[in-house]
């Protein structure tokens, strides 16, 4: 039997879109001026008033990872409250130097401050979200092909959906690890603090659960339409 061009799976494929996501995220990162001493980088650039708030984001996310650094170096876990106004006197520093930066005072500054681009979460998250539908296509038809509807559709509508709860719940997990694996490799180090919970899956646990039993219902739709109006072979 010869097999179609474009019947040919996607999944040899995926570890080379993952391995360019990674490679992207990892080229966002920022290591120049890097130091645990909360000195931010001097550079002679002047930015006007109103510069754009992608580079404002850019560089209160940088000053947090040097406020992290600063904390870890010099107090550590040993004393978390010692630490943590620590962290917070740095942070009011360079938040000083960024309103410098770009025209604009330091109370300014803070009100972009936990701010995440679109951009940069779909990029984390889309791989993931690919890899999602691509098990659950997989598990999809499997279970239509041993539940068959033809043989008993609530039988067939019942294991779908428990599927698909099962399925978002290991998703959920599974997403979670993720997004902090990529925010790792984004941010250039493995100690996220307080910015692992910023991450939109751990903001909004619940609704990345029903986003991902959604996603199962809908392939597990479109499976079912096309088994059904596919040509009978004469």
């Amino acid at each position: 039997m010869i097999r179609h061009p474009r019947d040919r799976p996607v999944w040899p494929h995926w570890p080379l879109l993952l391995l360019v996501i990674l490679v992207v995220l990892s080229g966002c990162v920022r290591r120049e001026g890097r130091n645990s001493d909360c000195q931010w980088p001097r550079t002679s650039e002047l930015k006007e008033s109103g510069a754009n708030q992608r580079d404002l984001r850019a560089d209160l996310e940088f000053a947090e990872e040097l406020a992290i650094r600063y904390m870890d170096a010099h107090y550590g876990p040993s004393n978390p409250e010692a630490a943590a106004q620590a962290k917070n006197r740095c942070m009011g520093i360079l938040l000083g130097e960024i309103g410098k930066k770009h025209g604009i005072t330091a109370q300014e500054a803070f009100k972009f401050f936990g701010q995440r681009g679109a951009a940069v979460d779909l990029a984390m998250n889309l791989p993931f979200i690919l890899f999602y539908a691509l098990a659950a296509d997989f598990l999809i038809r499997r279970l239509l092909g041993r539940y068959p509807p033809s043989e008993g559709w609530m039988t067939s509508i019942i294991m779908i959906i428990l599927a698909s709860v099962a399925f978002g719940t290991g998703g959920l997990m599974l997403g979670q690890q993720w997004s902090g694996l990529a925010e790792s490799i984004r941010i250039g180090t493995r100690h996220l603090s307080n910015r692992g919970l910023r991450l939109p899956i751990s903001k909004h646990p619940s609704e990345a659960f029903l986003f991902g039993v959604a996603l199962f219902l809908s392939i597990a739709v479109l499976r079912y339409w096309g088994k059904r109006n596919a040509p009978v072979a004469g």
